[in-house]
């Protein structure tokens, strides 16, 4: 399935490299005229070659190029299930995080709501559901974090609802969010000198 906008964009790339490739025909024309005297005729000859190996080589690169576009993004990333795999595996086999690490929690906050869309756009959401990942990834962020969604998990447990990835992705992006506000930057800074 082809991206129209990224079609588009190729089609006017290739607009200028066919614009660029008539400029090269059109100075070869110049060069043919050169090439009546005899003592430019080599030097003609020679840059009407590399205009035409210059061609060639650009004909076999745009023929790859066209092919490329027209696969499919399992032929071209490979199968789903690598690909769902490598976005769980960079969320559950990362560092734990620091106490005061706002960057590496927003970071973490935001591979898991793309983690969550792709694999969810791919039907793999039960992937990320799976208890094994989800008790890894809940080891990542601090203590305190940990210690905030076991009741915020055990809660949605109360409440007949089984916590998921959207749930902690959901948690985790509201605490990476309050971390970045500039009270959240105050706590666990050093106390300013007076």
């Amino acid at each position: 399935m082809r991206n129209p906008e990224n079609f588009r964009e190729i089609c006017a790339e290739k607009k200028v490299i066919e614009d660029v490739l008539g400029k090269c025909m059109q100075s070869y024309e110049e060069y043919y005229q050169l090439a009546l005297e005899p003592e430019t005729k080599a030097e003609a000859l020679n840059d009407y070659y590399s205009v035409m190996i210059s061609r060639k080589e650009f004909d076999e690169r745009l023929k790859e190029w066209l092919q490329t576009v027209e696969r499919s993004p399992d032929e071209i990333f490979g199968q789903k299930h690598f690909i769902a795999h490598g976005h769980i595996e960079q969320i559950v086999n990362g560092p734990q995080l620091k106490c005061m690490d706002v960057v590496g929690l927003s970071h973490l906050s935001v591979q898991m709501q793309n983690c969550w869309l792709i694999l969810t756009q791919m039907g793999y959401e039960a992937d990320t559901n799976s208890s094994d990942n989800l008790v890894e990834i809940v080891k990542r962020p601090p203590l305190h974090l940990q210690s905030k969604w076991v009741n915020e998990a055990g809660n949605l447990t109360l409440t007949g609802i089984e916590s998921t990835f959207s749930h902690l992705g959901k948690f985790l992006e509201g605490k990476a969010m309050l971390a970045n506000t500039m009270y959240g930057e105050i706590v666990g800074s050093a106390p300013a000198e007076h």
